[in-house]
């Protein structure tokens, strides 16, 4: 008979280390396997799970054990499936092939361990399956490493829902107040979000009443909603990095599961509260961008050309009449680019430059070339603009050539605009 069918009993003065290369290497038949269980206990099993090439069939051999020590040793050096880490963090016992709804008082403990080999770990999927625990200690480990955080309130929310289910509402209140997170000593204030406090303190203090922990679930399902998803596009999706859109994607396919793209909602909230700019350049260049975003993509990157336009998420983007007021021009190359293209998409008038462009070199040195005599005699835009031009230094400089030279000499300095300079300079020489 070879070594791996063994189907006699082993001493009973074999130590471990023996047992544990005895189950590892050989395979011996159940029936041996079930009396060294029954001899020394099921945590002597805990010795087959010592590495990261332990077969899946070997892992799902040890969870059906329901015990705490392999549970644990299968967490921390088995390449278990996101859905056994939840399983193991969450205490439940293993019955009928799944993974089964366990009374609070049956849950299997978890050890010492393994606790300190989340504390120490920087391995995101690790600490991530502590959310689903329900489990104070993990919860508290994973909202104290100063490596890994969640990022998605509705992971942050599905974590209170599980602590509540499984501990009630003192036990998330208790989180809730909670102070010291190790991990997080120099960070101040709670790891949670203000939205997902807020959302916690409201459930507990409705415990008394039925829904408290309805209230809790409620939060949860609206913030894993495509409504939920596409708000936090809106927000983690418009930072300054050109990838944090694919980040925040990514992120909620982590921390909540993948779904659909909310383009519905994405589009129902721009039309609510104008998203950032730099998202809906992002949301434009994807596949299936509604026409009624990818149609505010060009305004939005001409904002965003302008060197001193700092865009603000939720409030309603100015209209370049209102920049050309309120933000200084900027000279580039002996032009100024962001007024020309401005001004050939249609979003400026030349009238509207010379009245309000500023410093008046910068609009002084677009009007030169946007109304310079060309073969033809122009658009009755530029005609009028020339005449209004005309009269301008008519009415301000004449002929007076001390005015025009005064005009020339403040023009690189002058902050204001042309009409502002034309008129500085004839109140001085008059």
């Amino acid at each position: 008979m070879g070594v791996a069918r063994l189907t006699f009993r082993p001493p009973d003065f074999l130590d471990l280390r023996a047992i544990q290369q005895l189950l590892l290497w050989h395979r011996p038949s159940p029936e041996l396997r079930a009396h060294i269980v029954q001899s020394r206990g099921a945590s002597v099993l805990a010795g087959i799970a010592s590495t990261w090439q332990t077969r899946p069939e070997v892992i799902e051999e040890l969870i059906p054990y329901n015990e705490s020590e392999v549970n644990a040793a299968l967490f921390l050096n088995t390449d278990l499936t996101p859905a056994q880490r939840r399983h193991v963090l969450s205490g439940r016992r293993w019955r009928d092939g799944e993974s089964a709804d366990t009374p609070a008082a049956d849950r299997i403990p978890l050890t010492k361990n393994l606790a300190q080999g989340l504390r120490e770990s920087a391995r995101r999927p690790w600490l991530l399956a502590c959310a689903d625990s329900g489990d104070p200690v993990p919860c508290r480990i994973l909202l104290g490493s100063p490596r890994v955080k969640i990022h998605t309130p509705a992971l942050e929310l599905h974590m209170l829902v599980r602590l509540w289910e499984r501990h009630g509402p003192g036990e998330v209140r208790a989180l809730l107040d909670e102070t010291d997170f190790p991990g997080r000593k120099r960070q101040p204030g709670h790891p949670l979000s203000p939205g997902t406090l807020e959302a916690g303190r409201a459930a507990v203090d409705a415990a008394a009443e039925p829904d408290g922990l309805a209230l809790l679930r409620a939060a949860y399902e609206a913030a894993a909603s495509p409504a939920g998803r596409a708000d936090f596009l809106a927000d983690k999706g418009s930072g300054p990095e050109n990838d944090d859109l694919t980040k925040a994607l990514e992120l909620l396919d982590e921390e909540v599961g993948p779904g659909p793209f909310p383009w519905a909602e994405l589009a129902a909230a721009h039309a609510t509260k104008p998203l950032h700019d730099r998202l809906l350049i992002r949301l434009a260049a994807m596949d299936g961008c509604p026409a009624a975003l990818a149609g505010e993509s060009a305004a939005a990157g001409l904002r965003l050309s302008h060197p001193h336009y700092r865009p603000r998420r939720g409030a309603q983007p100015p209209t370049v009449p209102e920049m050309l007021k309120k933000l200084p021009l900027r000279l580039d190359n002996g032009g100024c680019r962001w007024l020309e293209k401005a001004h050939a998409l249609g979003q400026v008038t030349l009238p509207e430059v010379v009245r309000s462009g500023f410093p008046a070199q910068a609009a002084i040195a677009f009007l030169s070339r946007a109304l310079a005599p060309g073969d033809s005699p122009g658009t009755e835009e530029v005609r009028a603009t020339r005449r209004a031009v005309a009269a301008l230094a008519t009415e301000h400089l004449s002929d007076n050539p001390e005015g025009w030279a005064l005009a020339l000499r403040l023009a690189p300095d002058f902050e204001g605009t042309l009409p502002d300079l034309l008129l500085a300079s004839g109140a001085v020489v008059s």
